[in-house]
């Protein structure tokens, strides 16, 4: 399946909509459009969303790998669930997308301190 075609059945499309009735299905199309947006190395200049980290990633990725990998694989998973892909291209993240987002800074915060600078 091409980039197009996955993004094409998710352009406004919710979880349980036609074609995604299977989790698992809906979660490979959802991993396939992340590896591919990637794999094209385009930043667009987005950036790692770890407070102070500069490094620049696919807009379809929450951050660098080192900063996703220092989540809590419960935060990850529910950003990962509440990710839609196009969201990056529209601007337009769901509300529990966000919510997970605030939570996500917040543990940072709790869990690594306040930055140095």
């Amino acid at each position: 399946m091409t980039k197009a075609e996955i993004t094409a059945r998710w352009t406004g499309q919710q979880w349980s909509t036609q074609g995604l009735r299977d989790w698992s299905a809906g979660m490979t199309l959802k991993a396939d459009y992340v590896r591919a947006e990637i794999a094209t190395g385009k930043t667009g200049g987005h950036h790692c969303h770890w407070p102070g980290c500069t490094r620049k990633c696919a807009p379809a990725a929450w951050g660098c790998r080192e900063h996703w990998y220092k989540l809590p694989p419960a935060l990850r998973r529910r950003i990962w669930q509440t990710f839609r892909p196009g969201q990056e291209q529209s601007k337009t993240p769901s509300r529990e997308y966000v919510l997970v987002a605030r939570e996500v800074q917040e543990w940072i915060k709790q869990n690594h301190g306040p930055l140095k600078g």
